[in-house]
Parts: structure tokens; C-alpha cells; sequence
């Protein structure tokens, strides 16, 4: 060891900052007495280097030499008393050193500085819980107001079933990156936001293990992609066993970045939740083609997306857009659903997801995948085989040019499968991929794509409608020209690098591929400008617009929490299996938009489901509003008992400062899948607003292996004028009779 040390010191004397960097070297290889005597020697030239008398205390522990580490922790306070991390390491090695009392005077004063999430793990395990409370409710007081909460628990959902990045989960993951990579001052203004899988709530992710996830999740993919896989998991599943609940405070931004109408039935919930705390909600979007271009989408996905945009529509501040086209989409939605004209702005995306890999064409790696396509001449298609992507204008475009006796170059569309392509897929099949000039290939790793980019002549993007363009934006990067559809957001992309045609007209395409293809200079020319003129966008200058925006609508006020509440007209009957799958479709996307019943779930439910709606755990809140100010009236509901129920009560009474039941609490039994219809008399706030509290008089249960507690569900609601006698026979004839279509 003590060679190895020489070795180390002896070598580092030759360059500036030599013995920080040996060090570092050391500690990289978990070297850790080599990493001290460098760090020792550095030190002994910059005494007053806080950061390497962190590293030398972390050198020293791991060597199990604690004393020494709390001396190396010590000095570094005492060169920099409002070093966080110095406080943070301290407190650890006290804790470990038996002085309790001295380590929780450090992780106190570390919270204080920074509000560091990890000091307050390590205060609840020495089961501080009360005083991380206080200490974090001090540190709210200040500028915690001023924090960006981003939610983002889509990507771990989707990250626990596939292997690698695609679409928005690479976008996030791009952003986060980003985020983290922010100095440390900027990036204490930032949380991370899941929903909590167990409580309901939501959960602040600690930010040391987050990155290590985004690591692995951006990494090239292995050669043992299961392994990978398995290891990202578990990492996942670590960070989420290290987060903290999230302590809301008036004033935070929260925004969404991933897929909000999937996966999370407790995000809606959740913005209302914060927007009764004072937050300000916003959402980053990437389309609405679900909705103005359904014939591209399955029925079930525009009913979700239309239920999920309708609900989270109702708690929002502002919208992102990844386009001006998605912004100008949204503003027009705005108007036609009759909703508030709120804050629309683009945040443009990058131009590629992956940053370019150029290399020396004739030097490419080409791989058996690629093979047949060297020494060929290619045009090149990159994205999902779908009908949306108009791979058909590109086959069409091919015959029609080899039928006029072009010499035309092979094409090569490179995508994994999608929606809607069988008979695409056949009609290549039949001609024999128009007798071998057509490659089609999935699958294809980064480093092929850079060579295939690399190697075409252009590129072709036919597609009929986008949020954006990512595939125009990556052929630019690698310096490669591109004919692109002008339809929609991707001029935004392209700009005046691009050849454009209309995807409907076949002619005007044939037009710009021939000139591509046979104007003598033409091609070489469009190399030159976009080699002397293009300039990426970065992930770095997406973030940076984000943060800009965000902080632009920060003097705003604040949507009220009541505008989240939908109205509910009289003898209107709200099934909640109505909005499981694609039924919303029966009434009308933009009706539902306007109107979007499912948030009558206030708090404490999961999503709807084609029975109706399991209350979650033993308490479950319901508001709506109707046209009645101040006036009596009859609710109706109509509740079944879970499987595995055996007598449980369940009491519904009236809440809010301004509503009374008129006629007392119901408390009711409910046996095994018994259906009954529940009666209570109250009274509409001076709003025409109703609340009411379902709560069972014992714990939920699991059933079976389902993994929720649960043990009502609400199958039907519906109000009427207690006066109105007439009504309340309709409604109570419907909710007896009518089972929502089911």
C-alpha cells in the first residue's frame, strides 16, 4: 500500500493541480489511502479548499478511520460555515461516532441551509422525526415558496417495463439531466414529485439516487439489456424507499413533464390537493393528437387522454407547449370547451433526443444489421411505421419513380412497428419490397443510426401531423439534408433547411425528392448551408426557456382551488364506469372537457374502473357544484360493497363551513357486493357547492392479491331539488334501473 501511495504522490508533482486530481483519480478506483495522502498534499498548498477536506473526511471513513474523518469534516466547516454537505457529512460521522446529540445539531443546521433531504433521513433514523418536521417547516418559512416541484412518476412507471428510453419518458429523462446537473445553489430550488404508492400522497425523491437512476436510464444500452434492466429497477425501487413526503408550500410551482391522462390515477387528485395549498399548477404538453387527429389513435387511448386533459385542464395555471403549433392547438381547445383562456407558451424541444455521433463514413462500424446497405446508395426514413407517419406517400413516391425509369437509391425506413400498418406492411410484402429497394429495421442501436444517418443521402419525413419533429432536427445535427411534410409543428423544426411538400399531394413530393436526387449541386448545396448555418438546440437551452417560463408566470395569481370542482347539473346521473375505456367518446370529447365529472372524486379514491370507483381505504371525499345556490336538496348515491366486506358501515354525512345535513349522517351496513342506494338531504353553500364524507367504521382490506385496500365503491350520483318530486323519481328509477351502460 505504502508503494502504491508513492506511486501516487510522485506521479501528481508534475501539473498544476496534480495532487486534487490524483485524488480524484484515487478515489474514482476506491484507492482510499491514496486518495487521502493526495488530498492531504493538496491540501497542505490550498488549506482553505472546503470541497477536498469533504473528500479527504470520505477518504478517511472509508478506511474506517472516523476520528480523522471528523476532523477532516470539522475543518471544512470552519472554512465554510454555510456548506451544507460539510454539515451533512459531519452530523454522519458523528452519528456514527455515538455523539448523537452533536450529530443532530449538524443535520439540523445542514437542513437549515439547504433544505437537504438526506439530513433528514438521517434525523428520522435517529428517530428525530418531530424535530426534521420543525427544522423543515422553519426552512419553508423562507424561500421555499420560490421551489419548481416537477412531477414525474410516468417515467418510473414506464421505466419498470421497458428497457429503454422512447418518445416523452427520453424527453423527461433529457430534462432531468439537465435539472441535476444544475449548480448547487440553482438546484435547491428544485423538487421531484411521485405519487406515494402506499399513502396516496405524493413523495419528494432524493436527488443523489435520482441521478444515478437518470444515469443508467440514458446509458447505452448493454450488451445484457436484462441485466440493465434489473439493476434500474432495483435503483428505482431504492430511491423510492429513500423519499420524503412532500411538504407543499403557497406559493411552489408544480408542474407535470410526462404522460399525464396514463398510469396515475392519484395525479388529479393530487392538483387539487395543491391548489387548496396555495400552488400554482401547470402542465409541459406535447400534443393533442389524440384528439384533433383520432382517426391516427385506438378509441380507448382518445377517450383517456381526452378524460385526463379534461380533469387535470380544471386545476391548471398555465400550459408548455413543445411547439407554437401544440400552443395555438391548446388556446383554440381553450376557447371551443368554453374553459379559461390561461397562460399558453412554447418551450420548443431539442433537436434530437440523442446528442449526434459523427463519424468518418468510409471508417463506420457496419454492423451485420446494416451490411447490405454499404456501398449503396440510401434514402432514409427514421421513425414509428404507423399510419400518422405517411410511410405510404414514401412506397407510392418509390413505384411512381421507378416506374418512370429513374435511378433512383434504395430506401430505408428504420422504426419499430406501431398503429395501424397491416396493410402497409402488406402491400410491401406483395411487391416483394418493391423488388429489394426497401429495407425496413427495428432495433437499431445508436451507433447504427449514426452510421446510417451519416451515410444517406437525405432523409424523408412524410408525416401528416406532429407535436413536434424529432427526426427532421436529427438528420440537421448530423448535417444531413431533409424533404419533410410542411404539415403542422415541423417548419418550427426544420426552418429553412428543409425541402418541403405536402403530404396529401404525391406530385409536389415526387417534385423534391427529384430535385434531391438529380439536380446537378442542388443536394451538396443544402449540405453546405446546413453545415454553415444550422444550429442545434440543445436539452441545456430547452431547460433553460422551461425555467424562464415557469418563472414568468410566477407573479400570477393563483387559480382559486374551487374551479377544480365540476358542475353537475340536476337529474344528471354521473356513472363512473361511464369513463372507463372509451365510453367518454358516447358524449362528446370537448363536452367532457368542458364538464370533466370524474374530479366529483375529491380526495381518497382510485380510478374509475367499468364497476364505478373503489373508495381508497376507509374515507373518501366527493364535491360538485350545481345550479342551485342555497337550496335543499336530495343527493342520491348509489354504493356496492367489495367481495370481502362482512357487515361494514359506512357513514355519509355533509361537510363545509356553509352546508348542513338536514336530516343527519346515513350510517348504513353493506354485505358482499350488496348495491344500495343511499338518500341524504342537505343543503348547497351560497356557491350551489356540495361536499360530502364517506367514511367506513373499520380498516380496508386487501382482496385477494390485489394490492389496494378497499371496501366500497361508488357506482352511481345524482341530485334533485328536494322540492322537485318529479326529478326525484326520474333519478331514483335511473340509478335503480340504469347501470351506466353496463
Amino acid at each position: 500500500m505504502l508503494e502504491r501511495v508513492t506511486r501516487v504522490l510522485t506521479a501528481a508533482r508534475t501539473a498544476p493541480g496534480r495532487y486534487r486530481q490524483a485524488g480524484d483519480d484515487a478515489r474514482e478506483l476506491a484507492d482510499w489511502p491514496a486518495a487521502a495522502a493526495a488530498y492531504k498534499a493538496h491540501l497542505a498548498e490550498e488549506p482553505e479548499d472546503t470541497a477536498i477536506h469533504v473528500q479527504l473526511g470520505h477518504a478517511l471513513k472509508e478506511q474506517g478511520l472516523l476520528t480523522e474523518a471528523f476532523a477532516a469534516y470539522r475543518q471544512a466547516t470552519r472554512c465554510d460555515g454555510a456548506d451544507a454537505d460539510a454539515r451533512l457529512q459531519l452530523g454522519r460521522v458523528l452519528r456514527l461516532l455515538g455523539r448523537t446529540e452533536e450529530a443532530v445539531a449538524e443535520l439540523s443546521q445542514a437542513v437549515r441551509l439547504n433544505g437537504s433531504e438526506d439530513a433528514v433521513r438521517e434525523l428520522m433514523a435517529l428517530q428525530e422525526d418531530g424535530l426534521a418536521a420543525e427544522v423543515l417547516e422553519e426552512r419553508d418559512a423562507g424561500g421555499a415558496a420560490q421551489t419548481v416541484l416537477f412531477e414525474i412518476g410516468d417515467l418510473f412507471f414506464y421505466l419498470d417495463h421497458h428497457r429503454t428510453l422512447s418518445g416523452i419518458q427520453r424527453v423527461v429523462s433529457n430534462l432531468l439531466e439537465n435539472l441535476l446537473a444544475l449548480p448547487a445553489a440553482q438546484a435547491e430550488q428544485h423538487r421531484f414529485v411521485i405519487s406515494d404508492p402506499i399513502g396516496g400522497g405524493a413523495l419528494s425523491l432524493p436527488r443523489d439516487q435520482l441521478r444515478r437512476v437518470i444515469k443508467l436510464a440514458l446509458a447505452p444500452p448493454p450488451r445484457e439489456p436484462e441485466v440493465q434492466h434489473a439493476r434500474l429497477r432495483e435503483r428505482i425501487a431504492e430511491m423510492i424507499g429513500m423519499a420524503l413526503p412532500l411538504r407543499p408550500v403557497a406559493g411552489q410551482t408544480y408542474i407535470i413533464l410526462g404522460a399525464f391522462w396514463a398510469n396515475d390515477a392519484g395525479l388529479l387528485q393530487r392538483v387539487r390537493a395543491l391548489k387548496t395549498k396555495g400552488l400554482r399548477t401547470g402542465l409541459y404538453l406535447y400534443d393533442l393528437i389524440p384528439l384533433n387527429n383520432s382517426e391516427f389513435c385506438t378509441a380507448s387511448l382518445t377517450a383517456t387522454f381526452a378524460t385526463g386533459l379534461g380533469d387535470v385542464l380544471a386545476g391548471l395555471d398555465f400550459i408548455l407547449t413543445i411547439s407554437e403549433y401544440v400552443a395555438e392547438e391548446m388556446r383554440a381547445l381553450l376557447r371551443q370547451a368554453g374553459l379559461p383562456a390561461l397562460p399558453v407558451k412554447a418551450v420548443p424541444l431539442g433537436h434530437v433526443l440523442i446528442p449526434p455521433s459523427k463519424v468518418e463514413v468510409d471508417r463506420a462500424d457496419w454492423t451485420d444489421d446494416l451490411a447490405p446497405l454499404r456501398n449503396r446508395r440510401f434514402v432514409l426514413s427514421v421513425c414509428t411505421i404507423e399510419a400518422r407517419k405517411n410511410h405510404v406517400y414514401l412506397f407510392h413516391a418509390w413505384r411512381a419513380m421507378i416506374a418512370a425509369g429513374d435511378d433512383v437509391p434504395d430506401l430505408v425506413l428504420v422504426g419499430r412497428p406501431g398503429w395501424m400498418i397491416d396493410d402497409f406492411m402488406s402491400q410491401l410484402r406483395n411487391v416483394d419490397y418493391l423488388d429489394g429497394r426497401i429495407h425496413v429495421l427495428h432495433g437499431v442501436t445508436d451507433a447504427d443510426l449514426a452510421t446510417l444517418y451519416q451515410s444517406c443521402l437525405f432523409t424523408a419525413f412524410p408525416s401528416f401531423v406532429e407535436g413536434w419533429g424529432l427526426p427532421v432536427g436529427e438528420s440537421l445535427s448530423y448535417g444531413t439534408p431533409v424533404a419533410a411534410s410542411r404539415a403542422t409543428s415541423i417548419p418550427e423544426v426544420g426552418g429553412d433547411f428543409v425541402d418541403y411538400f405536402d403530404p396529401y399531394n404525391l406530385r409536389e413530393g415526387l417534385a423534391v425528392f427529384r430535385r434531391l436526387l438529380f439536380e446537378d449541386g442542388y443536394l451538396e448545396s443544402r449540405k453546405a448551408r446546413i453545415a454553415a448555418h444550422f444550429r442545434m438546440r440543445g436539452w441545456r437551452d430547452v431547460l433553460d426557456d422551461m425555467l424562464a417560463a415557469i418563472d414568468g408566470v410566477s407573479a400570477m395569481a393563483i387559480r382559486p382551488a374551487a374551479d377544480c370542482c365540476p358542475r353537475l347539473p340536476a337529474a344528471t346521473i354521473f356513472f363512473p364506469g361511464d369513463y372507463f375505456g372509451g365510453s367518454v367518446l358516447k358524449e362528446g370529447i370537448t363536452t367532457y372537457i368542458g364538464r370533466p365529472l370524474r374530479l366529483i372524486f375529491t380526495e381518497g379514491w382510485y380510478g374509475c374502473e367499468d364497476h364505478g370507483a373503489w373508495m381508497r381505504n376507509e374515507t373518501g371525499l366527493i364535491s360538485f357544484v350545481t345550479d342551485e345556490p342555497d337550496q335543499d336538496v336530495m343527493v342520491y348515491l348509489r354504493l356496492c360493497g367489495a367481495p370481502h366486506i362482512a357487515g361494514d358501515m359506512v357513514t355519509v354525512r355533509s361537510i363545509g363551513t356553509s352546508q348542513r345535513s338536514l336530516e343527519g349522517p346515513l350510517r348504513v351496513g353493506l354485505r358482499p357486493d350488496e348495491t344500495r342506494i343511499l338518500r341524504l338531504r342537505t343543503r348547497t353553500d351560497a356557491g350551489g357547492r356540495v361536499d360530502l364524507e364517506l367514511r367506513m367504521d373499520r380498516p380496508a382490506r386487501h382482496f385477494q392479491n390485489d394490492p389496494r385496500r378497499f371496501s366500497i365503491s361508488l357506482k352511481g350520483l345524482a341530485w334533485a331539488l328536494a322540492e322537485d318530486a318529479l326529478t326525484r323519481t326520474e333519478v331514483m328509477e335511473r340509478l335503480t334501473m340504469d347501470c351506466g351502460g353496463r
